[in-house]
């Protein structure tokens, strides 16, 4: 059985954010969390796309930076 957990803060992410989400998903990821780590509006639409490829998204309102995304993650691996 696959165990992989994903965690990938986000912040500003281009269109290569999918792509590797559902590569993620595709390979036998259990679980994908995307962290939107206080990005502008713009890019809410590749946060849409990633969550319906099965990922989960979590945001935050303001740039916690990569250590304030994975630490506010609900991975059960810390």
């Amino acid at each position: 059985m696959n165990s992989l957990v994903a965690i990938i803060p986000a912040y500003e992410p281009k269109d290569i954010l999918v792509d590797l989400v559902s590569q993620l998903v595709l390979v036998g990821f259990i679980k994908v969390v995307v962290v939107d780590d206080g990005s502008t509006s713009d890019k809410k639409k590749i946060f849409e796309l990633v969550r319906s490829l099965g990922a989960e998204v979590l945001v935050h309102e303001k740039n916690l930076g990569k250590g304030g995304g994975i630490k506010n993650s609900p991975c059960p691996c810390f």
